[in-house]
């Protein structure tokens, strides 16, 4: 155990965002594994909302930097086509609806136009 008051401090902090850093990950997994579940299950209406539910917690993880924003990403889009590969929906993911929305994006939007 630390011997200064700040490290000792910091020894609480750390405990601190350990555990909300696990409560975190666990809604993340919870949530993903609920998706599948949803997705071999057939119900179109609950694996959309179970598609929103994952998404925004994968999103929230990675602003607060517990996975990478690419994994997320990645994660994200991979699910959305296995959702949709075959159906007639097409899906517009968070991460994609962001990207459109860049100031790059909308600046060749209107260069082409």
């Amino acid at each position: 155990m630390a011997n200064i008051k700040s490290a000792e401090k910091q020894a609480r902090q750390a405990l601190v965002r350990k555990e909300r850093n696990q409560q975190t990950k666990s809604s993340v997994r919870t949530a993903e594994k609920k998706l599948r579940t949803l997705i071999a299950g057939g119900d179109k209406a609950k694996v959309e909302e179970a598609l929103r539910e994952f998404t925004s917690k994968m999103d929230k993880a990675a602003q607060k930097g517990m996975i990478k924003k690419n994994t997320a990403s990645r994660k994200i889009g991979r699910m959305n086509s296995f959702i949709f590969k075959g159906g007639n929906a097409a899906p517009v993911a968070k991460a994609a609806a962001k990207k459109a929305t860049t100031k790059k994006a909308a600046a060749k939007a209107t260069a082409t136009t």
